[in-house]
């Protein structure tokens, strides 16, 4: 520490103090993509006031880098699940339009005065051509429009809630108008996400399956599957069943289950034991991944029966850990939460 104090001193003594803001930024936006977005997106708003295409680089960089930090905050870029980047072009047409091309969904739309707006015509293009990109025919096409308007509803109230009128009068009510099939899959979609990391353990085991057959014709199995799992998971959050059995799935594209962590407090007089055996069973049944949650004070028991499974079974060659916020659906109420993905492949 003293050595990098030292270093500190000699860098300010050495370089004039706008260098080193200027080394801060770099660094910084090195570090997050979408910072770089939003600062461009201040540099333009300094002369929005004198130049039109100063205020159209205003709006475009503060939307994009909106957007992009809000998919990245709730995990969907970093599962790939969404582009890591999106552009947008200002046109005159009345129609916006997308599609996706060298790592990023590219934008067409027409600016408008009002900036909900441009913000809703925006993230819903980002969102239903993003979401897996060019795998969307794998899917059942009306469990993903109801994924679509779920993730732009999350992010609108992340980052931009005065949109939120926008979003549902332009985009909510007329997708949903007539399609009872569908408000009823946003419905469970929804429930999954506000339970908390349900929705994107749901989003993550599509994009394995996706993964496997990128490339092919169509499976209607998939297609089945995919609202199979959907059920299976809400079953869970609506606690059809206290089996622990009913915490797996395994079919052909899903093979994953379900490791509720136990508190501190009973760890520490019961051990790991209980929880590895199950977790072996799993492996030896070939489910591809185990998935083990916990909340607020159960979270550090998560992460040591996850890591000594992972230590103990070879099976077990790969893991990562996903933060979320759980709420109860009864109370509302709201706590930190983790989920430590174990890959048996």
């Amino acid at each position: 520490m003293d050595e990098l104090i030292k270093w500190i001193k000699n860098l300010l003594a050495a370089w004039p103090g706008y260098l080193i803001i200027i080394l801060i930024v770099v660094v910084f936006c090195i570090a997050k993509v979408e910072n770089l977005i939003l600062i461009k997106s201040f540099f333009f708003s300094l002369f929005k006031t004198i130049s039109h295409s100063a205020r159209k680089g205003h709006i475009a960089n503060s939307i994009r880098g909106s957007v992009l930090k809000a998919a990245k905050k709730s995990e969907l870029s970093s599962l790939g699940v969404l582009p890591d980047d999106l552009k947008i072009k200002w046109v005159d047409c009345d129609t916006p339009e997308s599609f996706f091309a060298d790592g990023q969904v590219v934008i067409r739309v027409k600016q408008d005065e009002n900036p909900n707006i441009n913000f809703v015509r925006i993230l819903t293009q980002f969102v239903s051509t993003g979401l897996f990109q060019n795998s969307r025919h794998y899917f059942d096409s009306t469990l993903l429009e109801a994924a679509d308007l779920v993730i732009a509803q999350d992010i609108i109230a992340e980052t931009r809630p005065t949109a939120h009128k926008e979003f549902y009068e332009t985009v909510y009510v007329p997708a949903i108008s007539d399609r009872p099939e569908l408000k009823q899959d946003y419905d469970v979609l929804s429930a999954l996400h506000k339970s908390g990391i349900f929705y994107l353990i749901y989003l993550n085991e599509l994009n394995k399956a996706q993964a496997q057959v990128i490339g092919q014709e169509p499976d209607p199995c998939l297609i089945a599957e995919s609202r199979e799992m959907m059920n299976f998971l809400n079953d869970i959050i609506q606690k059809v069943s206290d089996d622990p059995d009913n915490l797996n799935i395994n079919n052909n594209y899903f093979q994953f289950g379900l490791v509720y962590a136990i508190s501190n407090k009973t760890l520490r007089h019961s051990g790991h034991s209980a929880h590895l055996k199950v977790i072996k069973k799993l492996v030896e049944n070939n489910y591809r991944t185990i998935y083990v949650l916990a909340a607020g004070k159960k979270c550090d028991s998560a992460r040591e029966i996850a890591y000594n499974a992972k230590d103990e079974l070879p099976e077990i060659i790969s893991s990562s850990t996903h933060k979320y916020r759980a709420r109860n659906l009864e109370t509302g109420k709201k706590t930190e939460g983790i989920c430590i993905e174990l890959n048996t492949y």
